[in-house]
């Protein structure tokens, strides 16, 4: 049977400490002589992450390994596993409200009860399309608001009334490198760590 990607990473995953990096791409230019700069930013925003797990059993670890195995050669998806709820009010079934373009950071959102609070993590998509988004601001007052700043900004055109996942979004990433390596100590407990970054397809 041939692996289907993106995985889905095993129940036994644990993690003691997950690091992420917002990057974007800017160019930034600063004059040697007056210290004044220029920059430009460019349109690539990703997210990336450190994965730090604690020593496993080598059952748990063991699911671990192989998922990261065959993680090496394709996708997976993952999420901010220390914050699959929401700091926000929103509840319901949101929408986006109106067509939105790619390479724009601004969601107007309908039909949901309540808002999003900075930090909040969505979804938009699904499968191997599912992209995660992080909420930088709330345009307006939080109670009632519908507009927001995320990051990365929208890496494809959405149509009206595209759904938008919150609980437990997830996106759809990489790992960052193909070599997975583990260590064993003397009390038979394994050790893993391991670093990820977003799948972008263009």
């Amino acid at each position: 049977m041939a692996i289907s990607y993106p995985l889905t990473p095993p129940a036994a995953i644990r993690i003691a400490s997950l690091r992420f990096s917002a990057i974007s791409a800017v160019a930034r230019n600063i004059s040697p002589f007056t210290f004044s700069s220029q920059s430009y930013n460019w349109t690539g925003t990703m997210l990336s992450g450190d994965v730090e797990c604690p020593p496993m059993n080598r059952a748990d670890a063991e699911e671990l390994i192989g998922f990261l195995i065959m993680a090496a050669r394709g996708t997976f998806y993952f999420r901010d596993y220390a914050n699959g709820t929401q700091r926000g009010t929103m509840t319901g079934s949101p929408q986006l409200n109106g067509a939105h373009v790619a390479n724009t950071t601004t969601l107007t959102v309908d039909t949901g009860v309540g808002s999003w609070a900075v930090g909040d993590y969505i979804q938009l998509g699904t499968g191997s399309s599912s992209k995660l988004h992080k909420i930088t601001k709330v345009n307006g007052d939080p109670p009632t608001a519908t507009s927001y700043e995320i990051f990365p900004l929208l890496r494809t055109n959405y149509p009206d009334n595209t759904a938008i996942v919150y609980s437990n979004a997830v996106g759809v990433f990489r790992l960052g490198t193909t070599t997975c390596d583990w260590s064993i100590d003397t009390a038979k407990k394994y050790g893993l760590n391991f670093s990820i970054f977003e799948a972008i397809n263009t």
